[in-house]
């Protein structure tokens, strides 16, 4: 390797628009049609396309005398984005020849003469070094907000553009579940999902990403899951395997059983009247629904089982019927021989046939009517071999086994071990029937589990169970009176009728059901979670019970709906999973005022964890000098860095590396000096050259401190150079409120200077109710603590009516939950008026409290819960102004019934 002496430069110009690239600018998608999914040694791809001819308008005419930073024409990168080529910024002279047409990056469009009579040819392409920030004229005050339309934030923390905020929340919060999670793998095999972390780890040269709080490793040898890819139940390969720790977890009671435990920003399949939609665990509500598997098919060969006597086994029907009966009526197992109860003496008559056909060495003892004892040396070493005893029941190699077989073990399981009542089949459900659940739902057969019961009432899954294992029994006549089974005879097998048409409202793919919640809360305490990346479909079937367990990935709000002309995303050491999942995700996206796809005015940086340190510390370099190339246009441009702290995580590895002395937490002495130089080139600006125009870059960074820890080096340093923090609150976020902001823990420094543009485009009142709005926030918080000893109803009335304004604050305003519809976007005049609305009538109902009007009058009038509903209404501000009104009117009513008159 030779060095160059060449500094590390981002290639700028027509093409960057709607692209992904590395953290050192290499395009991913031109490398994956090139060589695959993964980069190859030695592969060289330009990072403007060299084929692609742009339309080029000039703007300006020969001899024009030009200087660095001036427009000379134009080129229609996307249909949201004019692409301004310019003169680079240090290269000045008159023009002799400019041309229209249709050019390449690389072909000269102008040429132009120096002072010093040097003849240069401009190209559409420029280079610039990235950790030296471009020039700019002038920088301006960040005194116009950022709209996002996300009220929280527009009127209480705004950012300016220009700015600089960060998000802190820690590591581990996304895409997790605890240990014991059962996950299916492509053999129909089961295991723990931290007994497949751990095969990895062992067989993984060195963790992509080890501290304290995370591990990573990439997975060497293939491995298939079971998933789910929005049609159906299909294998796909696991890439990485993951570890970390989480401080709560939600848990999740279903209709049919189900108990899912996963970290709050987890997602999981629902279903709702626009079909399927991935929602995060803490948005998820009672009476919600959501996609669990129904049937999954899997093309298994009969298994063989080689004994501790070296003799083969095959596990066929036989064999598998025997099995389930010895597995539900299991007492004790010996070296040489087993014990077995059984209900009914014909069932025990029928084993010991079944037995003594396929075991003919075996001795059966009569121990009483109904208890047997069997001595069979080869059985009992087919028990031991399989881990059956009273403990565990099912045998892992039945799961591994074609349909039949597994309908013949759960035949002699019902024989054994169930029973009917009335129209109802009931079967034993406890730890040591743990994979029952998944044998009937490689049978598609539906299911509910209620207290330690495996049960089956629809008659579709009646029906089902009837055809597929009961039919098969021998002298069916003679045991179904005694099992009771002639209710089941009396149900007709309907044809071409599958378990899927019990749940209408997902009737396209007989893979899927629903699965309605029942109940929802949230378990405190730190636990280690674990998670596999399946790089196609993002999700996996695992869990007690089947379960469609998801990746998550979750930064649309900002990109979607805020005023910035340009948004520019770096994943900075991201799991290579998220980043695929919002290249898939992200495209879907609608800008709301041009109704075209986000994406055409968008810049994507992937530089996932498993890629060089070296490029992960560049990435956020790479990513500022695109941001400030497009501002140098005269744009807007948001950066969302996430995250930072993996940035600083490479900046000390890499420091670690040179020898240099650490501070800190093992971080270098200089990071604060690093994350100022990242934060400052945010801005707003006159930019170089003619015409005159503004642009901007607001830079916005997610802060990912381990456990959770905002007194790390990375958070402490970040707060010192940025102007807002939304500091995200997990309580609020179990309490279903969105965004979860923590007003009393949030701050934002830009409030006083865009309190101006407020004052000018909205309303001149707008800071004073901004303030009040805040005064009763915070004295609610005080008043809560005082309530939650003494109780609500014993606090005064004044304190009382606090709680209630500060309530409807709380869900009328600050809670913004749609993800569709009209409450998505709220505009700067709305968010006035409602609230305008809340603050006047916290007033004057204050005024009518001062006068002794009971508060339990107030508490009565039906416009309090309209006042929490209507910034739903989709007439918008009309909606707001006639509530407005209702409400005035509601309080006059009240005051003359008390000869009161209101100001």
């Amino acid at each position: 390797v030779y060095a160059t002496g060449k500094l590390l430069v981002a290639e700028l110009g027509p093409g960057l628009m709607s692209r992904i690239f590395d953290g050192i600018q290499r395009p991913l998608e031109d490398i994956a049609k090139l060589v695959g999914p993964f980069i190859k040694r030695g592969v060289k791809v330009n990072v403007l396309p060299r084929n692609i001819k742009w339309y080029f308008k000039p703007l300006i005419s020969p001899g024009t005398y030009v200087l660095g930073g001036d427009i000379i024409g134009e080129v229609q990168e996307t249909p949201l984005i004019k692409h301004k080529i310019m003169i680079p910024p240090n290269v000045e002279g008159k023009i002799l020849e400019i041309r229209e047409g249709k050019f390449t990056v690389t072909e000269p469009i102008a040429l132009l003469e120096t002072k010093d009579g040097r003849k240069i040819e401009i190209t559409m392409k420029q280079e610039w070094p990235v950790r030296i920030p471009r020039p700019y004229k002038e920088r301006l005050p960040c005194e116009v907000p950022l709209i996002t339309g996300q009220r929280v934030i527009d009127t209480f923390f705004p950012i300016a553009k220009g700015g600089a905020a960060c998000i802190p929340g820690g590591f581990g919060t996304g895409k997790c579940v605890p240990p014991g999670t059962l996950v299916m793998l492509g053999n129909g095999d089961l295991k723990p999902i931290e007994e497949i972390f751990n095969e990895v780890k062992r067989e993984s040269k060195e963790a992509l990403i080890k501290n304290s709080y995370e591990e990573v490793y990439e997975v060497t040898k293939p491995m298939f899951v079971y998933s789910f890819d929005g049609n159906k139940i299909k294998l796909a390969k696991v890439t990485h395997v993951y570890k970390g720790i989480s401080n709560e977890l939600v848990v999740i009671k279903t209709k049919s059983g189900r108990i899912i435990k996963v970290t709050p920003s987890h997602k999981l399949l629902t279903y709702s009247k626009n079909g399927i939609v991935e929602l995060e665990a803490y948005l998820l509500k009672p009476g919600m629904k959501i996609i669990v598997p129904a049937k999954i098919n899997i093309e298994t060969d009969i298994q063989k089982v080689t004994l501790k006597s070296q003799d083969s086994l095959t596990i066929d029907e036989e064999i598998s019927e025997l099995l389930g009966i010895i597995g539900g009526s299991i007492l004790q197992l010996n070296e040489n021989s087993i014990i077995l109860q059984f209900d009914d003496v014909k069932i025990l008559n029928y084993f010991i046939e079944k037995l003594q056909y396929r075991f003919k060495e075996a001795h059966v003892i009569k121990e009483n009517s109904r208890r047997v004892r069997v001595i069979s040396k080869y059985l009992s070493s087919l028990l031991k071999t399989l881990n059956i005893n009273v403990y565990h029941a099912v045998p892992r190699i039945i799961l591994r086994s074609p349909n039949k077989v597994i309908a013949a073990y759960l035949r002699g399981l019902f024989l054994s071990a169930g029973r009917v009542n009335r129209n109802t089949i009931i079967l034993p459900f406890s730890k040591k029937f743990e994979n029952l659940p998944y044998l009937f739902t490689r049978l598609g057969i539906v299911y509910s589990i209620k207290e330690n019961r495996l049960i089956i009432s629809d008659k579709v899954a009646i029906s089902l169970f009837y055809t597929q294992i009961l039919s098969a029994i021998s002298n069916f006549k003679e045991i179904s009176k005694i099992r009771k089974l002639k209710l089941l005879t009396k149900i007709k097998v309907l044809a071409n009728l599958s378990s899927i048409q019990e749940n209408p409202e997902v009737n396209t793919n007989s893979d899927i059901i629903t699965d309605e919640i029942v109940e929802i809360y949230l378990l405190k305490k730190p636990t280690v979670v674990y998670d596999i990346t399946v790089a196609e479909t993002h999700n996996f079937i695992g869990g007690s019970i089947p379960v469609i367990y998801h990746n998550t990935v979750t930064l649309h709000k900002i990109s979607m709906y805020s005023d910035s002309e340009i948004v520019i995303y770096i994943g900075c050491g991201e799991r290579g999973n998220e980043m695929a999942e919002l290249l898939m995700e992200f495209p879907k996206l609608v800008d709301k005022k041009s109704g075209r796809p986000i994406i055409e005015r968008s810049i994507m940086i992937a530089n996932t964890s498993n890629m060089p340190v070296s490029a992960r510390e560049a990435s956020i370099y790479m990513g500022v000098t695109m941001a400030e190339y497009y501002r140098d246009m005269g744009y807007h441009v948001t950066l969302i860095a996430d995250s930072t702290s993996r940035w600083a995580e490479a900046l000390r590895e890499i420091s670690g590396r040179l020898g240099e002395m650490p501070v800190e937490r093992g971080y270098p002495a200089y990071l604060p000096d690093r994350l100022a130089e990242f934060y400052e080139r945010a801005g707003r600006v006159i930019c170089l050259g003619r015409p005159k125009r503004e642009g901007s870059v607001t830079i916005i960074g997610a802060v990912s401190p381990p456990g959770g820890d905002f007194n790390e080096p990375v958070t402490i340093h970040t707060l010192r150079f940025v102007g807002v923090m939304w500091a995200l609150d997990t309580e609020l976020a179990y309490r279903r409120h969105f965004p979860a902001i923590n007003w009393l823990r949030s701050f934002s420094q830009y409030d006083d200077v865009v309190n101006r543009w407020w004052v000018r485009n909205v309303a001149k009142d707008f800071p004073e109710y901004r303030r009040k709005a805040m005064k009763i926030l915070v004295s609610s918080s005080e008043i809560e603590a005082i309530a939650s000893i003494v109780g609500e109803s014993a606090l005064p009335d004044d304190q009382r009516l606090v709680l209630l304004a500060a309530e409807i604050l709380k869900e009328g305003f600050l809670r913004q939950t749609a993800l569709e519809g009209e409450d998505v976007f709220c505009p700067p005049k709305k968010q006035y008026l409602l609230l305008k609305m809340m603050i006047d009538f916290y007033e004057k109902t204050s005024e009518l409290i001062k006068r002794k009007v009971p508060i339990d009058e107030i508490l009565k009038l039906p416009s309090i819960f309209e006042m929490m509903r209507v910034k739903e209404d989709e007439r918008g501000i009309i909606a707001v102004e006639e509530l407005y009104n209702k409400v005035m009117n509601d309080l006059r009513r009240i005051a003359e019934r008390y000869h009161i008159e209101l100001k």
